[in-house]
């Protein structure tokens, strides 16, 4: 942060491609970096005066050092009685040490993360893509490219590479507030090559700041769940396949990453959960899903031809068959109690979804489960945390972690991150609504 701490408050003037010029300052007064800016001559106004929203590029130095602002969005202006007016705008990226505007490339990208010290690494990991090198070293996480490309390209790869260690750890994993990157030649907004004394093109280290990144509330000061030594033989094949599943289920890892910066609480959780079951179901698991809901619904027996008309109950039973085995404690886990609580979840889930009553032949006796889980108060992040580990599960299987590494990734519940000290799954609550 010393490289933007450098140039709050000082004075500075950013220019358009265009030429519309602005003076004012960089400020932050939280987590954000905002511009407070006047126009300082008449393409500067005019552009006001027809409301752009968003400045794509500004060039510019600050305090001795060049800098360019992506994507400025104009928050408010205010005009004054004499035509003068001052503009408020928020940053989406701010790249100290370059000033270009023919659009800013790199082929090294690099930032820290300081709670890689809980993944336990012990030497330097690495991945091969067609087009790059990604590395973990030390709390460096970073991305070498073959070939150049835009920094919110570089950004984009950076933030997926964490994703993993999110997968990894089953709670945020915070990037430092600065990003690296590095150019080969470094241009003034002029277009022309600096150089040192003798002549040579300078190198040069500049510092990205990325406004409005997502920072993770939930965390947790406990080893990685997936630690280096489970996966320094394969991670190549790892990350190669975490990449194929994000492509193919982006909502549901969208999903999930919203329970882990903690946007997700209680209802909404359990309900968030629920869809990322379904959504991995029907995504995933469409053959298997029809076999045991053609063996457990008479309805089904040689008529279903479609996942898409099996209900989320037997999407449950399927789950369950598939990936309890990896739950804590399971031991009781025979097919009638599988049942039991699918049968639960899903009348829970029905509830919050269609806000109606029960439905079927066994109505009066569902009205009554049903009512009897509205009074447990721990219902919601018991239901939770078995959901919660059947994804990992899901989700560990999909990119190639072996079955040993799982049941120990696993073993222990939800302790440490979510609260909740592992309980046997199978045996239920009790009618005061707490486990057994």
């Amino acid at each position: 942060m010393n490289e933007v701490n450098k140039i709050l408050y000082e004075v500075c003037t950013l220019q358009t491609e265009d030429g519309a010029s602005f003076t004012g300052y960089f400020y932050k007064p939280k987590k954000n970096i905002w511009a407070n800016l006047r126009p300082e001559n008449n393409q500067a106004m005019e552009l006001l005066r027809k409301e752009h929203l968003i400045l794509p590029i500004l060039c510019g130095r600050v305090n001795g050092k060049d800098v360019t602002v992506l994507n400025a969005h104009i928050c408010s202006n205010l005009w004054h009685s004499d035509g003068t007016c001052k503009i408020l705008l928020f940053l989406d990226i701010l790249i100290i040490g370059a000033a270009t505007y023919e659009g800013i490339e790199t082929k090294h990208i690099y930032t820290s993360i300081p709670a890689l010290k809980w993944f336990g690494l012990k030497s330097k990991l690495e991945s091969m893509t067609n087009s790059s090198n990604m590395y973990i070293h030390d709390y460096e996480l970073g991305i070498n490219f073959k070939r150049k490309i835009k920094v919110s390209a570089a950004l984009k790869k950076l933030f997926t590479f964490r994703q993993l260690l999110c997968l990894f750890a089953d709670y945020g994993v915070n990037f430092n507030e600065t990003f690296y990157i590095k150019f080969g030649e470094i241009k003034d907004v002029f277009g022309v090559i600096r150089t040192d004394k003798s002549g040579k093109p300078l190198i040069n280290n500049s510092v990205v700041f990325l406004n409005d990144i997502e920072y993770f509330n939930q965390t947790a000061d406990v080893p990685f769940r997936i630690c280096y030594e489970a996966v320094e033989g394969n991670f190549q094949e790892i990350y190669n396949k975490w990449l194929d599943f994000k492509f193919k289920n982006e909502p549901l890892i969208e999903v999930y990453f919203e329970i882990l910066a903690n946007k997700s609480t209680k209802i909404n959780r359990f309900l968030d959960l629920t869809r990322i079951i379904e959504s991995y179901s029907r995504k995933n698991r469409p053959k298997e899903v029809m076999k045991v809901s053609r063996r457990y619904n008479q309805k089904c027996k040689n008529k279903c031809k479609s996942c898409e008309k099996c209900g989320q109950y037997y999407r449950y039973i399927e789950m369950f068959t598939a990936y309890g085995r990896f739950l804590p404690n399971n031991g009781n886990a025979n097919l009638p109690k599988v049942k039991k609580l699918c049968h639960e979840i899903t009348l829970l889930r029905n509830h919050y979804t269609h806000y109606g009553e029960p439905q079927g032949k066994n109505t009066k006796k569902d009205k009554l489960l049903l009512n009897k889980l509205l009074k447990q108060p721990l219902i919601y992040g018991y239901f939770s945390n078995i959901l919660h580990l059947l994804v990992l599960a899901a989700i560990y299987q999909a990119i190639g972690l072996p079955d040993e590494i799982i049941g120990a990734a696993l073993y222990g519940g939800e302790n440490g991150r979510f609260g909740f000290e592992p309980v046997k799954y199978f045996d239920g609550l009790s009618d005061d609504g707490f486990p057994r």
